[in-house]
């Protein structure tokens, strides 16, 4: 690392692009992903100038925040006032709830299905209007009731696949599915952290215990990353019998073997981090963005807009 203060920069030796030099200036935030080599030097040099670095599992969970001393107070009483705003709420679940159903219908479009899509788009045209989030979350329901029963076709027999079902996973496309989504779930925490929001002040999931009911919330209008990285799993056979633990009438009755995990794992790092069909910018950069905007709703006022896939 070059320490002199008019030319401050972090030398990257990334395994692409070889050596890389980025001025600090350029830098918000450094998050550290897995197990790559960082300097005590470098992560006190950034520290020093009010960079923040994370440190987190390859999952995405958080494991360490460094950063200034300097507590984020303010931003946290106002983020929990404005989560007791009803019409605020109202405002984000509209638009998080409307970009789900519709990035369903999408996902629905590009597996070939025609038979749902039109009242899948019916049920996200009138969340609008919706008046209560209760309301919304029957919506909700119903579009994911339609949106499961479609899906079942084009999943192999084998799998036994009858609908979304949780705790505990009774097939292996629940069980893909229930991973995706906690690493997806890991990933906005860490980047709502990185963006001095607390991760457990939601403004549509209730937040108990340790839950992170804003990465909740947030979750929603991106499922659809990880159900067409499953889809696409089974489709490209990489999900086989032997990758798999049958236990009838058990706790968990099925399991992933520790070989799958780590393939969904890194599907799941190549979706977020290119670019997907005719999408204009990857997966990661719009959960940035998507994280600094609600922000700016939260905080500013500025009306929200959830992120819908292109046709």
């Amino acid at each position: 690392m070059d320490k002199s203060e008019a030319s401050a920069a972090i030398l990257s030796d990334a395994e692409k692009d070889g050596v890389r030099t980025i001025p600090l200036r350029a830098i918000s935030h450094v998050v550290v992903v897995g197990r790559p080599r960082i300097t005590m030097p470098c992560v006190l040099a950034l520290i020093e100038r009010n960079i923040p670095v994370y440190f987190c599992k390859r999952t995405g969970d958080l494991l360490l925040a460094a950063h200034p001393a300097q507590g984020q107070w303010n931003m946290w009483a106002e983020q929990a006032s404005a989560v007791q705003n009803t019409s605020v709420c109202l405002h984000l679940a509209q638009q998080t709830l409307s970009a789900k159903v519709h990035n369903q219908g999408i996902v629905l479009r590009r597996l070939g299905e025609t038979r749902a899509i039109k009242e899948m788009f019916s049920l996200r045209d009138t969340i609008a209007d919706t008046p209560c989030i209760n309301s919304l979350r029957g919506i909700e329901g119903t579009a994911a009731r339609l949106y499961w029963e479609s899906v079942t076709q084009f999943l192999p027999e084998w799998v036994c696949f009858t609908g979304r079902k949780k705790r505990p996973s009774p097939d292996p496309v629940n069980a893909l599915l229930s991973y995706g989504y906690t690493l997806l779930h890991n990933h906005i925490s860490t980047k709502l952290q990185c963006a001095g929001l607390h991760p457990k002040l939601g403004f549509m999931h209730a937040g108990y215990g340790s839950h992170h009911a804003f990465a909740s919330d947030m979750q929603e209008e991106f499922r659809h990353i990880v159900d067409s990285m499953v889809f696409s799993m089974f489709r490209r056979k990489e999900v086989r019998p032997e990758h798999l633990i049958w236990e009838k009438d058990a706790l968990r009755p099925c399991l992933l073997r520790n070989s799958l995990l780590r393939t969904v794992t890194r599907n799941f790092e190549k979706r977020i981090l290119t670019l997907q069909g005719s999408e204009q910018s990857c997966a990661a950069v719009v959960l940035d963005r998507q994280v600094g905007c609600c922000k700016q709703t939260l905080l500013r006022g500025v009306p929200y807009v959830g992120w819908r896939l292109l046709k």
